[in-house]
Protein backbone atom coordinates (compact mmCIF):
# COMPACT_ATOMS: atom_id res chain seq x y z
CA UNK A 1 0.00 0.00 0.00
CA UNK A 2 1.06 3.54 -0.67
CA UNK A 3 2.24 5.89 2.06
CA UNK A 4 -0.69 7.82 3.49
CA UNK A 5 -3.26 5.34 2.23
CA UNK A 6 -5.85 4.09 4.72
CA UNK A 7 -5.85 0.30 5.21
CA UNK A 8 -9.05 -1.28 6.57
CA UNK A 9 -10.82 -4.64 6.50
CA UNK A 10 -12.62 -5.75 3.40
CA UNK A 11 -13.87 -9.33 3.62
CA UNK A 12 -15.41 -11.91 5.95
CA UNK A 13 -14.17 -12.63 9.52
CA UNK A 14 -15.21 -15.62 11.65
CA UNK A 15 -13.52 -14.57 14.91
CA UNK A 16 -10.47 -12.79 16.36
CA UNK A 17 -8.77 -13.88 19.62
CA UNK A 18 -6.01 -11.95 21.43
CA UNK A 19 -4.00 -13.29 24.34
CA UNK A 20 -1.99 -10.71 26.26
CA UNK A 21 -0.89 -9.81 29.78
CA UNK A 22 -1.92 -6.73 31.68
CA UNK A 23 0.85 -4.95 33.57
CA UNK A 24 0.18 -5.24 37.33
CA UNK A 25 -0.42 -2.03 39.21
CA UNK A 26 2.54 -0.42 40.96
CA UNK A 27 2.92 -1.32 44.62
CA UNK A 28 3.16 1.51 47.14
CA UNK A 29 5.03 0.54 50.29
CA UNK A 30 5.62 2.27 53.60
CA UNK A 31 9.24 3.31 54.05
CA UNK A 32 11.16 4.52 57.09
CA UNK A 33 14.59 6.20 57.03
CA UNK A 34 16.56 7.28 60.08
CA UNK A 35 19.99 8.87 60.24
CA UNK A 36 21.57 8.84 63.74
CA UNK A 37 24.89 10.37 62.61
CA UNK A 38 27.24 7.88 64.14
CA UNK A 39 28.49 8.02 60.54
CA UNK A 40 26.89 8.89 57.19
CA UNK A 41 24.84 5.70 56.97
CA UNK A 42 21.10 5.32 57.38
CA UNK A 43 20.41 3.00 60.35
CA UNK A 44 19.57 0.01 58.10
CA UNK A 45 21.80 1.08 55.19
CA UNK A 46 18.68 1.75 53.13
CA UNK A 47 19.60 5.31 52.19
CA UNK A 48 23.18 6.25 53.00
CA UNK A 49 24.74 9.67 52.48
CA UNK A 50 27.74 10.75 50.41
CA UNK A 51 29.39 14.14 50.11
CA UNK A 52 27.79 16.07 47.27
CA UNK A 53 29.81 17.35 44.35
CA UNK A 54 29.50 20.96 45.60
CA UNK A 55 30.02 20.30 49.31
CA UNK A 56 32.91 21.99 51.12
CA UNK A 57 32.81 19.09 53.66
CA UNK A 58 32.87 21.52 56.58
CA UNK A 59 31.53 19.04 59.11
CA UNK A 60 32.54 16.73 61.95
CA UNK A 61 30.77 13.71 63.44
CA UNK A 62 31.24 13.01 67.14
CA UNK A 63 29.15 11.20 69.77
CA UNK A 64 26.23 10.69 67.39
CA UNK A 65 25.97 14.34 66.38
CA UNK A 66 26.97 15.94 63.10
CA UNK A 67 28.20 19.51 63.38
CA UNK A 68 28.21 21.62 60.22
CA UNK A 69 30.15 24.87 60.43
CA UNK A 70 29.47 26.35 57.00
CA UNK A 71 26.30 26.60 54.89
CA UNK A 72 28.05 25.06 51.90
CA UNK A 73 28.00 21.48 53.15
CA UNK A 74 25.42 18.91 52.06
CA UNK A 75 25.02 15.23 51.17
CA UNK A 76 23.53 13.26 48.30
CA UNK A 77 21.00 10.59 49.24
CA UNK A 78 21.53 7.09 47.86
CA UNK A 79 17.81 7.13 47.02
CA UNK A 80 15.58 10.13 46.54
CA UNK A 81 12.35 10.06 48.52
CA UNK A 82 8.89 11.32 47.76
CA UNK A 83 6.24 13.29 49.65
CA UNK A 84 2.74 13.90 48.31
CA UNK A 85 -0.70 15.14 49.27
CA UNK A 86 -2.04 11.66 48.46
CA UNK A 87 -0.74 9.90 51.59
CA UNK A 88 0.32 10.47 55.21
CA UNK A 89 3.97 11.27 55.88
CA UNK A 90 6.20 12.73 58.58
CA UNK A 91 9.69 14.16 59.11
CA UNK A 92 11.21 14.36 62.59
CA UNK A 93 14.54 15.87 63.58
CA UNK A 94 16.57 16.96 66.61
CA UNK A 95 18.88 19.88 65.95
CA UNK A 96 20.41 23.15 67.09
CA UNK A 97 20.52 25.79 64.36
CA UNK A 98 23.08 28.58 64.15
CA UNK A 99 21.92 30.13 60.88
CA UNK A 100 19.14 29.67 58.35
CA UNK A 101 19.27 26.06 57.26
CA UNK A 102 17.93 23.47 54.85
CA UNK A 103 16.88 20.01 55.98
CA UNK A 104 16.27 18.51 52.53
CA UNK A 105 16.67 19.82 49.00
CA UNK A 106 16.88 18.86 45.35
CA UNK A 107 19.89 19.08 43.09
CA UNK A 108 19.61 21.71 40.38
CA UNK A 109 16.30 23.10 41.62
CA UNK A 110 15.16 26.26 43.39
CA UNK A 111 12.02 24.42 44.49
CA UNK A 112 11.62 21.05 46.21
CA UNK A 113 13.29 22.03 49.47
CA UNK A 114 12.59 22.21 53.20
CA UNK A 115 13.91 25.38 54.84
CA UNK A 116 14.35 25.84 58.59
CA UNK A 117 14.63 29.33 60.02
CA UNK A 118 16.68 29.61 63.19
CA UNK A 119 14.84 32.51 64.77
CA UNK A 120 11.68 34.51 64.28
CA UNK A 121 13.35 37.14 62.07
CA UNK A 122 14.36 34.65 59.41
CA UNK A 123 11.18 34.71 57.29
CA UNK A 124 9.23 34.36 60.56
CA UNK A 125 8.86 30.68 59.69
CA UNK A 126 10.65 27.71 61.21
CA UNK A 127 9.34 25.46 58.46
CA UNK A 128 9.10 26.64 54.87
CA UNK A 129 8.51 23.85 52.36
CA UNK A 130 8.57 24.79 48.68
CA UNK A 131 7.03 22.11 46.48
CA UNK A 132 7.74 21.12 42.88
CA UNK A 133 5.30 23.79 41.66
CA UNK A 134 7.26 26.50 43.51
CA UNK A 135 4.47 26.98 46.07
CA UNK A 136 5.69 27.74 49.62
CA UNK A 137 3.92 26.07 52.54
CA UNK A 138 4.89 27.88 55.76
CA UNK A 139 4.18 27.57 59.47
CA UNK A 140 5.36 30.31 61.83
CA UNK A 141 7.15 30.00 65.17
CA UNK A 142 4.32 31.16 67.38
CA UNK A 143 5.51 30.93 70.99
CA UNK A 144 8.55 28.83 70.07
CA UNK A 145 10.67 31.55 68.48
CA UNK A 146 13.91 30.82 70.33
CA UNK A 147 13.70 27.04 70.62
CA UNK A 148 15.43 26.28 67.30
CA UNK A 149 18.61 27.91 68.58
CA UNK A 150 18.91 25.18 71.26
CA UNK A 151 19.12 21.41 70.80
CA UNK A 152 15.46 20.44 70.46
CA UNK A 153 13.21 17.95 68.70
CA UNK A 154 10.64 18.84 66.06
CA UNK A 155 8.44 17.14 63.51
CA UNK A 156 6.12 17.92 60.62
CA UNK A 157 3.24 15.55 59.96
CA UNK A 158 0.91 15.59 56.95
CA UNK A 159 -2.54 14.00 57.16
CA UNK A 160 -3.96 13.18 53.74
CA UNK A 161 -7.49 12.75 55.13
CA UNK A 162 -7.87 16.40 56.11
CA UNK A 163 -4.99 17.83 54.02
CA UNK A 164 -3.40 19.25 57.15
CA UNK A 165 0.28 19.92 57.81
CA UNK A 166 1.11 20.05 61.54
CA UNK A 167 4.37 21.35 62.99
CA UNK A 168 5.19 20.17 66.54
CA UNK A 169 7.78 20.70 69.26
CA UNK A 170 8.77 17.99 71.75
CA UNK A 171 8.70 19.22 75.35
CA UNK A 172 11.41 17.20 77.10
CA UNK A 173 10.16 18.22 80.55
CA UNK A 174 6.62 16.92 80.08
CA UNK A 175 7.69 14.36 77.43
CA UNK A 176 4.81 15.40 75.19
CA UNK A 177 4.43 16.85 71.71
CA UNK A 178 3.13 20.40 71.56
CA UNK A 179 1.56 21.84 68.42
CA UNK A 180 3.43 24.87 67.10
CA UNK A 181 1.04 25.47 64.21
CA UNK A 182 -1.02 23.89 61.45
CA UNK A 183 -1.78 24.65 57.82
CA UNK A 184 -4.40 23.18 55.50
CA UNK A 185 -2.97 22.57 52.02
CA UNK A 186 -5.92 22.35 49.65
CA UNK A 187 -3.91 22.10 46.43
CA UNK A 188 -2.10 18.99 45.29
CA UNK A 189 1.67 18.90 45.84
CA UNK A 190 4.75 16.73 45.41
CA UNK A 191 8.27 16.81 46.78
CA UNK A 192 11.14 14.64 45.56
CA UNK A 193 14.20 15.19 47.74
CA UNK A 194 17.63 14.14 46.41
CA UNK A 195 19.90 15.78 49.01
CA UNK A 196 20.12 16.23 52.76
CA UNK A 197 21.08 19.68 54.10
CA UNK A 198 21.25 21.18 50.61
CA UNK A 199 19.12 23.35 48.40
CA UNK A 200 20.63 23.88 44.97
CA UNK A 201 20.43 26.72 42.53
CA UNK A 202 21.69 26.47 38.96
CA UNK A 203 25.40 26.61 39.74
CA UNK A 204 26.03 26.51 43.48
CA UNK A 205 24.67 25.61 46.86
CA UNK A 206 22.65 28.57 48.12
CA UNK A 207 21.03 27.31 51.34
CA UNK A 208 22.46 24.52 53.48
CA UNK A 209 22.58 23.43 57.12
CA UNK A 210 24.55 25.35 59.74
CA UNK A 211 24.49 23.91 63.25
CA UNK A 212 24.27 20.51 64.95
CA UNK A 213 21.94 17.61 64.16
CA UNK A 214 21.34 14.61 66.42
CA UNK A 215 19.04 12.61 64.13
CA UNK A 216 16.54 12.83 61.27
CA UNK A 217 13.72 10.34 60.71
CA UNK A 218 11.41 10.16 57.68
CA UNK A 219 8.22 8.12 57.28
CA UNK A 220 6.80 8.17 53.77
CA UNK A 221 5.85 5.92 50.83
CA UNK A 222 7.74 4.50 47.87
CA UNK A 223 6.56 3.07 44.56
CA UNK A 224 7.82 -0.41 43.74
CA UNK A 225 7.22 -1.67 40.23
CA UNK A 226 5.98 -5.28 40.22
Amino acid sequence: YAKGTDVCMNGTVDYVEITTRQKPADIINDVNYRWDFNDLNEKDNKNNLTDSDKSTKAYTIKNGIIRISDTTTDFALDKSFWLSDEFDWSIEWRAKLERYSCLFGTKGSNSNFMYLAYNVSAFGNPVRMVDSNGTAHMIGYGNYASEAEEMNTWKVVFSAADKKLTFSFYNETTQTWETVGTKVISDSFNFTFTHMFGRYGDSSVNVCMNGEVDYIEVNTKEIVEP
